[in-house]
């Protein structure tokens, strides 16, 4: 199991970017599409042949 650590730029409304490194040095970068209702995002990651598309949201607490 390896620990990450992310960055998130938000281009414009609901786009944005999420960089993320694991402590083993691998670079993911995934384009968000934040919910309006602030309720999570989806996200999108290219990587070679690869495609990853996951849905994020919060849980309650």
């Amino acid at each position: 199991m390896a620990g990450y650590q992310s960055r998130f730029i938000q281009d414009e409304n609901c786009i944005g970017r999420i960089r993320q490194q694991d402590d083993r040095g691998m670079t993911y970068a995934y384009t968000a599409i934040l919910r309006s209702d602030g309720s999570g995002y989806v996200y999108l990651q290219t990587k070679g042949d690869d495609l990853t598309v996951a849905l994020v949201e919060k849980s309650a607490s």
